[in-house]
């Protein structure tokens, strides 16, 4: 019998042990259609709400690291650690680099677009809050690397969106992230890296 495949060292993944997301995951979160990766940094927005920036990134770097979290209040979140992610549930992401949860807000208008604006936010609200839906046929109901997610801001019932639109020189040039009323392909997500090594 051949010996037990090991993973490349210093790889981000481990493909046999770490397919499904699950709450205390860091994640990569890729767009579909511009494969650039969901991003925040240590910078705010010098218009609309002035809270850290959301955006998308073309290269690689600790800034893409995301961490799954059980939605705001919900009242068994230490049980759920390391509990499957399911199709349909209400979840929190809290950006690794800054500590801060991925957010949007009614009535505030994202800069370039003038879609809604997302932003991180260093607050515990329900603004906080984005419902997961698995996209396509699944055999699996649970959260996967690799499958395509929309995620519908709970408040607003809008959905994460990105588009091949810059920001300003503010935001370094990076892709607008947004919500977005109306639905498309734009709306289209995937985890393309999970953490294998740890839980937070």
């Amino acid at each position: 019998m051949a010996a037990p495949s090991k993973p490349t060292p210093g790889s981000d993944i481990d493909v046999k042990e770490r397919v499904t997301i699950r709450y205390g995951s860091r994640i990569v979160i890729e767009h579909v259609n511009t494969q650039y990766r969901l991003h925040s940094h240590f910078i705010t927005y010098p218009v609309g709400s002035k809270q850290q920036q959301v955006t998308c990134f073309s290269n690689h770097d600790s800034n893409d690291w995301w961490i799954v979290k059980p939605s705001h209040n919900h009242q068994d979140s230490l049980k759920l650690w390391q509990a499957e992610v399911q199709n349909g549930d209400v979840i929190q992401l809290q950006h690794y680099q800054t500590g801060l949860y991925l957010h949007s807000h009614a009535n505030v208008q994202s800069a370039v677009s003038k879609q809604g604006e997302v932003t991180c936010y260093p607050g515990h609200n329900t603004d906080n809050n984005w419902k997961l839906t698995l996209k396509g046929d699944t055999e699996s109901e649970c959260w996967q690397r690799g499958k395509k997610i929309n995620l519908v801001h709970c408040n607003t019932n809008q959905t994460l969106h990105s588009h091949n639109q810059q920001l300003p020189d503010w935001a370094h040039k990076q892709q607008e992230v947004t919500t977005y009323s109306q639905r498309d392909t734009n709306d289209d997500w995937f985890v393309s890296k999970v953490e294998k090594h740890q839980w937070f």
